[in-house]
């Protein structure tokens, strides 16, 4: 494979997960991350990418009267991927993450993005 393009740029997002908390109300967890992301474009659409950076989450659990707490954290998240640019502002993404706190995890993402 020949890379044609090398970009490096910061991208940051939002995402949200687990809509309901334990008691099925509302209040769902939020991960917002800021990555610096160098891209390789391959072949016309096609490229492939590895980012790293922190993120912010926030999410729920219980506290011992088994009330919902809201906690605030900040974790490294790196990634790796692929990515389909299907015209100039949809793009489609599948990734691996890899986020330590205060353990590795291991995720799979997939990601259709609008650039504005």
């Amino acid at each position: 494979m020949k890379v044609k393009n090398i970009q490096w740029h910061t991208v940051t997002g939002a995402g949200i997960y687990k809509l309901r908390d334990f008691n099925h109300k509302f209040n769902p967890d939020i991960a917002v991350p800021v990555l610096q992301k160098v891209s390789f474009s391959l072949y016309y659409r096609h490229s492939l990418f590895v980012a790293s950076g922190l993120m912010w989450n926030s999410y729920i659990d219980a506290d011992r009267e088994f009330k919902a707490r809201r906690h605030h954290e900040i974790c490294w998240n790196n990634n790796a991927g692929y990515s389909f640019d299907l015209n100039k502002r949809w793009q489609f993404q599948l990734y691996y993450v890899l986020i330590a706190h205060p353990y590795l995890q291991h995720w799979a993402g997939l990601k259709i993005n609008f650039k504005w």
